[in-house]
């Protein structure tokens, strides 16, 4: 069984000022606005096998099926993240807030009460001992099916081989939220299902053999998001 980890980000450079304190940050800097941050990280188990056959001489062809377990899904489109400060007569006092909507797939569910209402308790967010509670059915509910195909072609000292990875998708079938922040209120909407899509990759390469120790290979990678 593999672990995978799928993320990207794509956000304005002004980004990097959420990777550091606001205390270190001058005050003729706020407020801070980061525009258009774009993210897609999805974490799920696969479990597949491998199966492989000679076509022709020299040829051959192979197929890996999976099934994908999805234990955590985030992604947004268009979010606005922006940041300000205010004197409150003795120290600062930083408000952040976030525009836009986010799109979750949990591996467990959040509170109920927190669901429908703008009064969002977030340290109380889920159950106490959630983590201790969560075990790999809670994983298996939300598991979809994706292949790898890949070909293999040897010819006197040369060989190609090509291959594509992640033909399919995961869908969230339970635990799919929508957060929507929108004029300093956060919302959570609870849906009915999610997809997420997942990268795909495109390999391929080409080998000159020049003795049984030696070689020279070129092997491009292409990826689609």
């Amino acid at each position: 069984m593999d672990f995978n980890n799928l993320s990207s980000i794509k956000a304005d450079p002004e980004i990097v000022y959420l990777l550091t304190e606001y205390d270190n940050i001058s005050l003729e800097s706020f407020p801070l606005e980061v525009n258009d941050i774009s993210i897609q990280t999805n974490n799920y188990f696969s479990l597949g096998f491998t199966y492989a056959r000679e076509i022709i001489d020299g040829l051959t062809v192979g197929i890996h099926p999976k099934v994908n377990m999805n234990a955590f899904g985030l992604k947004s489109d268009n979010v606005s993240y922006i940041a300000d400060v205010n004197w409150n007569g003795v120290d600062y006092d930083y408000d952040v807030r976030i525009e836009g909507d986010i799109y979750a797939g949990l591996p467990v569910a959040i509170n109920e009460e927190a669901v429908g209402t703008t009064d969002i308790d977030y340290e109380n967010l889920f159950d106490d001992d959630w983590d201790d509670n969560i075990s790999m059915s809670d994983i298996w509910k939300n598991k979809t099916v994706s292949f790898d195909l890949g070909a293999s072609y040897e010819y006197n000292k040369w060989s190609f081989s090509a291959s594509i990875l992640n033909l399919g998708s995961s869908k969230w079938k339970g635990n799919t939220y929508k957060l929507s922040g929108s004029n300093d209120v956060m919302q959570i909407t609870k849906l009915d299902k999610l997809d997420y899509s997942i990268p795909t990759k495109t390999w391929l390469s080409a080998r000159y053999k020049f003795s049984e120790k030696m070689g020279c290979r070129y092997r491009p990678q292409f990826n689609k998001l």
